[in-house]
């Protein structure tokens, strides 16, 4: 319901009033082990993947093939693009020669991999509907370029310490360019963490993100996003405090405002 929610509001917002720019923050669980907390991530790119069909309980290469066909009407598709092949706002899943992303249930029985009746998922694509222009199917949704170029460029000291005896070991860092994640599900596990990064290199996993973009892209809005990192969404060992996610928050308050300020004193949100 998260990103439902999300993407509801901004609907709202931009039929209710003259919308001239979005620019979201809140926090996220890291799913990069060079990102920690506190850290604020500028992604390029964002993707729902916590869209899934389920697939036959067994699955072999012409049946996945098949079934790839079948969702997308005859066309063979891919659902996990490298960056370098991202063009544009959209990347849609046209390939010769790769096949759909999939999660088998199966490699993570415990104690060891087996045949489980769950089968398997084969991520989706979303339906993307922008005014005057005919339906599109993407995966990953590309963050406005002007505004990225912008915030590319913002120098922020972020903060270390919640209060006076509550500090991070490292002083946390601004990263751009990474990719983000959004799903339903708030994710608090090693394993999953672990195979969104390998299969779809995913940095930070969130439940609002993809959302707010995609609203935002079918009215012609710009958007962008600053995610603070609150959790390892499960791959921490030990560490763990309820201040960071206040951390996290302000870290990523304080570079969305003054990526406001940006904007405003170059004078690009000014009516026209």
């Amino acid at each position: 319901m998260m990103q439902l929610n999300a993407g509801v509001t901004v609907q709202i917002l931009s039929d209710i009033f003259s919308v001239r720019g979005i620019v979201h923050y809140g926090t996220t669980g890291s799913a990069n082990d060079s990102m920690s907390f506190g850290d604020v991530s500028i992604p390029k790119y964002v993707a729902f993947t916590g869209s899934w069909t389920w697939t036959i309980a067994i699955v072999n290469l012409v049946s996945l093939m098949v079934l790839s066909m079948n969702l997308n009407n005859g066309w063979p598709r891919w659902f996990g693009p490298s960056v370098s092949e991202l063009d544009g706002q959209s990347m849609k899943f046209d390939s010769e020669t790769k096949m759909a992303n999939m999660l088998s249930f199966a490699a993570y029985n415990a104690p060891a991999e087996g045949k489980n009746l769950l089968s398997s998922v084969v991520f989706k694509s979303e339906d993307l509907f922008v005014d005057g222009k005919p339906m599109d199917q993407v995966f990953w949704l590309q963050m406005e370029s002007q505004w990225y170029e912008i915030a590319k460029q913002l120098k922020v000291e972020l903060q270390r310490c919640a209060n006076e005896s509550f500090c991070l070991p490292d002083d946390p860092k601004m990263v751009f360019g990474l990719k983000a994640s959004t799903a339903d599900v708030f994710i608090d596990n090693a394993a999953y963490r672990q195979f969104l990064f390998n299969e779809f290199g995913v940095s930070t996993v969130d439940q609002e993100s993809a959302a707010v973009v995609q609203t935002a892209m079918a009215s012609g809005i710009p958007v962008i996003v600053f995610r603070g990192v609150s959790d390892l969404a499960g791959g921490e060992a030990t560490w763990s405090s309820s201040f960071l996610g206040d951390l996290a928050c302000i870290n990523a308050l304080k570079a969305a405002v003054e990526f406001i300020g940006i904007l405003g004193r170059r004078k690009i949100l000014s009516s026209s």
